[in-house]
């Protein structure tokens, strides 16, 4: 303790009375005013000055975003005299009691490794039990940027093969994933199946060549990836093909006129052109 003296904020009145201009928060504290006279016990008379300060909170983003899995930081820093405390609830309950939820000292939220669950509106509340408390509303919403990827397939097919495309979509909110062809939606029918991702479309024709679009998309983002498929006609064979089959084999598919399956024509592709030319050969002769 020490004896105050007067300055430009504080002055000692005529009657004995203690005047403190401009209090700030610094002025709080225990002040004791002295009386004595000659000859007798001096009298003391205590008094606490608290200085109130009314409880703000540090303005921070009233949303926070992040991916799924990640820790979560809601801020809410409170200002005020007495130093305020601050809870945390979301619908009327005490988020602290869940294990996954903690509140630092300077009063923000973390939630460690983010739910689906976890998303929605939260509530902060500063309170000293003096000021009026102080509140503010923090949304905590999750997200991952969209991503689609179709897996690598051959783009040069031929007439009656079948062609299968799978496209995969990442992301959150979860993504839906549609196709289209040369920018017009594809559906499902006779010969083309799509589930999700998957697209199977069988008895390839030479128009469907094209390029097929997996898109991706929620409501708050939309991607798309794209492969370009070639359908060559079934009778345009490589210029230099040998049969991988067995001769046996290749004897039995020409004889059995199988060649006009992919199937069996690829692993004896060059019995089977050999048979074509025979064919053209023949049928120009009659021709003639």
């Amino acid at each position: 303790s020490f004896q105050l003296a007067q300055t430009g904020r504080v002055f000692i009145q005529s009657d004995g009375s203690l005047l403190i201009r401009m209090a700030t928060v610094d002025d709080s504290g225990m002040y004791a005013c002295r009386i004595a006279s000659v000859g007798s016990t001096p009298e003391i008379e205590r008094f606490r000055l608290q200085v109130e300060v009314p409880i703000t909170i540090f303005p921070t983003p009233a949303k926070i975003v992040v991916q799924p899995g990640m820790n979560a930081f809601l801020h809410c820093q409170a200002y005020g005299n007495p130093r305020p405390r601050v809870a945390w609830s979301r619908d009327g309950y005490d988020v602290s009691r869940d294990p996954r939820f903690s509140v630092y000292p300077n009063g923000t939220l973390i939630i460690q490794r983010t739910l689906e669950q976890d998303m929605g509106s939260y509530l902060c509340v500063a309170n000293n039990g003096v000021s009026n408390p102080a509140q503010r509303i923090v949304m905590l919403q999750l997200r991952e940027s969209l991503r689609a990827s179709i897996e690598q397939v051959e783009e040069r097919k031929r007439e009656g093969e079948t062609l299968y495309l799978t496209c995969s979509g990442f992301g959150y909110p979860t993504p839906s994933i549609t196709w289209e062809k040369n920018g017009l939606p594809l559906t499902s029918d006779q010969r083309i199946k799509i589930q999700g991702g998957s697209l199977r479309v069988i008895n390839l024709a030479l128009e469907d060549t094209g390029t097929y679009t997996c898109i991706v998309m929620n409501d708050e983002e939309k991607v798309e990836d794209t492969v370009s498929i070639q359908v060559t006609p079934f009778d345009l064979l490589p210029s230099t093909c040998v049969d991988s089959a067995s001769k046996v084999k290749c004897s039995l598919i020409v004889a059995a006129r199988l060649c006009g399956h992919t199937r069996y024509s690829r692993p004896c592709c060059e019995s089977c052109q050999r048979e074509k030319t025979r064919i053209m050969q023949q049928s120009s002769t009659i021709l003639g």
